[in-house]
């Protein structure tokens, strides 16, 4: 590893990637994938922080996956901040800080973030919700995106929660 690092940081990571999937050697991998990123090759972090929330041949530390995950750029990274802030994984639940990085999800096309942040919206007050707008835009644009990656119709198909949306909304709310 150490030669491949400084010149080669893919094959550090193609390396790693033996060890992980074919020797299944926590510790080598785990060094595999540090000399990749210490050589440059950014999707190591993502892949630490993957291995370290998952579990994956290394003890289950939500602490150092979101170390990781902080310093991603990635759609990915900002999805896994967002459910590690919304359930509270190694830190206090902050829906608040989840919706911050479900957002950078989207901003990057992340499907699914939308979704969550919908759900977010949904959830942040009681049976009538001065969010239920903002729910229904993020939860529409979802469904939006999916169904044009599909080719298929399915407003209301992914939620139960749209039901529940539009019968508590008036027509004003959701045409203005």
């Amino acid at each position: 590893f150490e030669s491949a690092h400084p010149r080669t940081p893919w094959l550090a990571n193609r390396i790693a990637v033996f060890y992980r999937c074919d020797v299944r050697d926590g510790d080598r991998t785990i060094h595999g994938y540090k000399a990749a990123l210490a050589g440059g090759d950014k999707s190591a972090r993502d892949t630490l922080g993957s291995l370290y929330f998952l579990g994956e041949l290394v003890p289950r530390d939500f602490v150092v996956a979101r170390e990781y995950y902080l310093k991603s750029s990635d759609s990915g990274a900002a999805i896994l901040l967002g459910q590690i802030y919304l359930k509270g994984l190694g830190t206090a639940a902050d829906p608040i800080k989840a919706k911050q990085w479900y957002l950078e999800a989207a901003r990057q096309g992340a499907r699914w973030s939308m979704h969550k942040i919908g759900k977010i919206y949904y959830n942040m007050n009681g049976i009538k919700s001065e969010y239920d707008v903002e729910a229904m835009a993020w939860i529409l644009a979802s469904e939006y995106f999916i169904e044009a990656a599909l080719g298929t119709k399915t407003i209301g198909g992914m939620s139960g929660i749209f039901g529940t949306l539009t019968s508590r909304m008036k027509s004003g709310d959701i045409l203005a």
